[in-house]
């Protein structure tokens, strides 16, 4: 409806204003014309989905739902309920106030379930529950749900993949009978193929899909006015202190969280241990045991406001037999299930330091676990609270309370390779820390893997907290760190309605780890006999992790074994990179033919080719690193079999990929990646006594592994920021322009505005200003003065006096908790109406002074006068030539002469001007400095006295009495002298 009413007066508009143009209008059309753009306005502030809730009959009627949670949802997933009883009443040829009355019929005869479930009580559960089924049936329809094409992913998926992985196997296999294998070599073929050739298939299996329907949204509660108190939560930052910087920046991220997701109910726990050490207590402990504690003092002492909403849990070392060390109870699953005791009121003698507020603990309902690196958007633990809030999400155990059999234990958002920061690596540059996993790919967001590096949210119910508390006691995999087994009995949901940035390694060593890590995961899930009363969808996925860990291993195995024993190596080569070269080929031409109706083929191949080449660069590196890969996961089904079944020792051993960095380092690459060139050589030797004609098909490979460690530090050495490139005339042009602009902040910002730069100036008929500024105007007004500092428009002074009026001005500003408002009178300081925060104007203005931040800080090391004066004098001479011409020839040859006196070559030598801590000593280097610098001598022998404070505010207690400046304003330099100067200053 908005969509066609907006139509209409557009089109209304395009009328009148051609009749307005052919001058036959008359007073009813310049009224109509005024109601239509007025109009327009209006429809941007009505209330749309309000405005059809009030009048759908359906709404009102759905209203009347038993449980009473219908009218708590929040707009979306009625909207959802609504559109599935249209869709429900269109399949049965019935009015949708049946369908919705018959639902509702259904909901009033059940009963509550086990621990007061009021699942079945809802109407959502028969309408997009697991009670449509009951619906349908009386309805008179078939349960031929879209839900059902969705499931095809995971039920189809394993049969299509072992389809096309035998017809793979078959044509390998006939291929090597052809080349003279023996029975033992096509054993060992078969046997490894397999394995390898699985992941092609895989990769052409995803291609080969059909565009996925979305999954069904998770119904959420209505959080919009803040979480409830009957779902109050707890976010959880889980991790390990080895340092005084660790645990500031464990704050730092702890209050980040606050501050984007603020709500009374909401509180921030830091859950910590200690790192492994030889003894209980370690030199340093108490000292980092304080700084926690004042840490999480100080934060709640910021942000309390009556309250304590941050919390600080740590863990003392406890002797662990498997690992020979002292560490923290269980690692990571351990901290959680603590937590959860905790939570539920005991277990506090497993905590040595409890500091913040823990009273209310037991009313908590959810628990939100981050990983170190995430990072939480705006709102979002509300958002995730609301959908562990609604009734049909809620965990429901089973009798014997082994698994989840309804609602989730687990919600995991997608989590995001977060923008890369300062430096940028090449291996991030060509996408490296991305990642990818085709079966996630593949599969819908529900049946995604299980990996727990990330985001979890969780509940923290009585039946959720018994599954979690027996996964603890019964699954061996859990207590090595790993999630698999357990995310799959806790009946997680994955969900790619909550993606969250998260910062990873940036280095080619991490990526290798976080590639694999399905290695260390799943083995010992697999050798503990963890998959055994999981459901089907849960054995297939720990299956694929075995399988996808055992993929490198195999390759490699099947090429060095098809080059020293068949007779076509160069065959067996292109077979191998087919693995990770085909499915990229093929995803390429389908991009290539997938043109967009609206973009032109110009721009669609310019995206084509920056996709080609990320797709090529990533194979190509997965082929480079293929022989790490593999030693890399054969060392962890190797450990984690032996440590599992013989040992019993180093169970709870693994590093996160999170805490994995690559070094840049060439020694340190080639010690950490010694297997790759060990292996090559190795190649290359018994290719030589088995097979010396491979060596010319295997020499690039070989010399691609032997290589690998020094790529390897290449990709993880930062990349120098790009330079513009201009040419000498552009510079000129831009150096002109920038002054220009300036003119409008040094004219027109002043005392006469309390140093605010106003929001406009209209030129014509005559000159007016505005007198009224906003947030967003006042921090580009402190930008420009630090902007012209860098063009050497004006002297640090000045800079200073700009920043620190500007400053005390806007602290006599009116504010709103802290917000400044959306505008205020430059001559009274005076708030404008409507009084009111604009959000956006207080994000530009924080962003405007962290810049200015880091440029004022940058002046306390800056030489006192550098080049940029020069060049700002410089620059000013340009627009005073352009306004002098036709002056009298002695103005034009005074403007000559200063631009002669300024030329680069005369001015070549002004990088050793004199700086902090290199000023000339004695009459005679002082001298020397003023014959170098006949137009500006004076006036830097003055200047080198002035020190640019750190802080504006306090600039007149730092300012020497005898400070010059240089000022480039005009068209030459001065140098002011003060009676107390130094006599050279003269």
């Amino acid at each position: 409806m908005p969509t066609v009413l907006r139509l209409a007066l557009v089109e209304n508009l395009r009328r009148l204003a051609a009749r307005l143009d052919a001058r036959t209008g008359d007073e009813a059309d310049d009224t109509s014309l005024a109601n239509s753009i007025a109009g327009l306005g209006g429809l941007d502030r009505i209330d749309w989905d309000a405005l059809v809730e009030n009048m759908s009959a359906l709404e009102r009627t759905l209203c009347r739902d038993p449980a009473g949670v219908y009218g708590r949802m929040d707009r979306g997933t009625r909207r959802h309920y609504r559109a599935t009883v249209a869709g429900l009443a269109r399949r049965a040829g019935r009015d949708e106030q049946l369908v919705a009355v018959t639902a509702l019929a259904l909901a009033s005869a059940s009963r509550f379930g086990q621990d007061g479930d009021m699942r079945t009580r809802h109407v959502g559960h028969y309408l997009v529950g697991e009670g449509l089924p009951v619906l349908l049936a009386k309805l008179g329809l078939n349960d031929t749900r879209p839900r059902r094409r969705l499931a095809l992913g995971g039920s189809m998926l394993p049969g299509a993949l072992a389809a096309l992985t035998l017809l793979f196997t078959v044509a390998v296999l006939v291929h090597a009978y052809g080349d003279g294998a023996g029975i033992a070599t096509l054993l060992a073929l078969g046997m490894l193929a397999p394995l390898g050739l699985g992941e092609l298939a895989l990769g052409l299996l995803v291609l080969m899909r059909a565009p996925p329907l979305p999954a069904p949204p998770l119904p959420r509660m209505d959080c919009s006015a803040g979480i409830p108190a009957d779902a109050a939560a707890i976010v959880v930052l889980s991790t390990a202190l080895d340092s005084v910087d660790d645990v500031q920046a464990a704050c730092r991220a702890l209050e980040a969280h606050y501050l984007t997701n603020r709500d009374p109910q909401l509180r921030f726990c830091l859950l910590s241990d200690f790192t492994d050490a030889p003894l209980e207590t370690m030199f340093g402990d108490a000292e980092l045991l304080e700084e926690a504690r004042t840490a999480t003092a100080m934060l709640n002492g910021r942000h309390g406001e009556g309250s304590a909403p941050f919390l600080l849990l740590h863990r003392p070392r406890t002797w662990s037999e498997t690992e020979e060390a002292w560490i923290g109870r269980g690692r990571d699953h351990g901290r959680l299930a603590d937590l959860h005791a905790f939570l539920r009121g005991g277990a506090r003698e497993r905590f040595v330091l409890v500091e913040g507020g823990n009273a209310g603990l037991a009313a908590l309902r959810h628990v939100v676990v981050l990983a170190p690196g995430a990072q939480l958007g705006h709102d979002s633990v509300r958002q995730m609270v609301a959908a562990l809030a609604h009734p049909l999400n809620r965990p429901l155990l089973d009798a014997a309370g082994r698994h989840v059999v309804a609602g989730h234990g687990l919600l995991r958002p997608r989590v995001v390779p977060a923008l890369p920061g300062e430096p940028v690596s090449r291996y991030e540059r060509v996408g490296g820390g991305a990642g990818s996993d085709p079966l996630a790919a593949a599969l819908p967001d529900s049946a995604a893997d299980n990996t727990s590096d990330g985001i979890l949210a969780s509940t923290t119910s009585t039946p959720s907290s018994a599954c979690w508390d027996r996964t603890w006691r019964r699954k061996p995999c859990w207590r090595t760190g790993y999630w698999t087994a357990g995310a799959c009995a806790a009946r997680n949901w994955r969900t790619s309605r909550y993606t969250f940035p998260r910062r990873g390694a940036t280095a080619t060593m991490p990526a290798a780890v976080t590639a694999t890590s399905a290695a260390p995961g799943s083995w010992p899930a697999g050798c503990a006999g963890t998959g055994a009363g999981l459901p089907p969808a849960a054995r297939w996925q720990l299956f694929d992790s075995l399988r996808r860990s055992l993929v490198a291993p195999a390759l490699l195995a099947l090429l060095v074994l098809c080059w020293a024993l068949l007779s076509s190596p160069a065959f067996w080569s292109a077979a191998a990179l087919a693995v990770f070269f085909l499915p990229a080929f093929a995803a390429l031409l389908l991009a290539a033919a997938d043109k967009p109706g609206d973009m032109l083929w110009r721009q669609h191949l310019a995206n084509w080719s920056r996709r080609a080449r990320a797709a090529l660069r990533q194979a190509a590196m997965r082929t480079a690193f293929l022989p790490h890969e593999a030693w890399y996961s054969l060392d962890a089904i190797v450990r984690s079999s032996w440590r599992l079944r013989v040992s019993r020792r180093k169970l709870l051993e693994w590093r996160s990929p999170s805490f994995v960095r690559g070094s840049t380092d060439v020694e340190a690459n080639w010690r950490s990646m010694w297997f790759a060139p060990v292996l090559a050589v190795g190649s290359a030797v018994l290719l030589t006594f088995l097979h010396p004609f491979a060596l010319f098909a295997s020499a690039p490979l070989l010399l691609l592994w032997f290589l690998s460690p020094l790529l390897a530090w290449w990709l993880s050495l930062p990349l120098g920021r790009r330079q513009p490139g201009l040419r000498a005339g552009q510079t000129e042009f831009l150096a002109k322009l920038a002054r220009r602009t300036w003119h409008f902040f040094d004219t027109q910002v002043g005392p006469q505005t309390n140093w605010l730069a106003p929001g406009r100036l209209q030129e014509y008929p005559q000159p007016t200003l505005t007198h009224a500024t906003t947030p967003t105007d006042i921090g580009l007004g402190l930008l420009s003065g630090l902007a012209a500092w860098d063009f050497g428009f004006i002297a640090t002074r000045e800079l200073l006096e700009r920043v620190g009026g500007a400053f005390d001005s806007m602290a006599l500003l009116e504010r709103h908790r802290g917000h400044f408002l959306a505008g205020y009178d430059t001559r009274t300081l005076a708030p404008l109406q409507p009084r009111e925060v604009v959000t956006t104007d207080s994000g530009n203005l924080a962003a405007h002074l962290l810049t200015l931040a880091g440029g004022l800080e940058a002046l306390a090391d800056a030489p006192i006068a550098g080049s940029q004066g020069l060049d700002g004098i410089r620059t000013t001479l340009a627009p005073v030539e352009e306004h002098a011409t036709g002056a009298v020839r002695p103005v034009q040859a005074a403007i000559e002469r200063c631009r002669a006196q300024l030329s680069p070559e005369r001015c070549r030598n002004s990088g050793t001007l004199p700086g902090p801590g290199r000023l000339p000593a004695g009459d005679g280097a002082r001298r020397r400095g003023a014959a170098a610098y006949p137009a500006a001598g004076c006036a830097l022998r003055a200047a080198h006295l002035e020190r640019a404070p750190r802080c504006p505010v306090r600039r007149a207690a730092r300012r020497p009495a005898g400070a010059g400046a240089l000022d480039a304003r005009g068209a030459g330099i001065c140098a002011r002298r003060q009676p107390d100067a130094h006599p050279d200053a003269a």
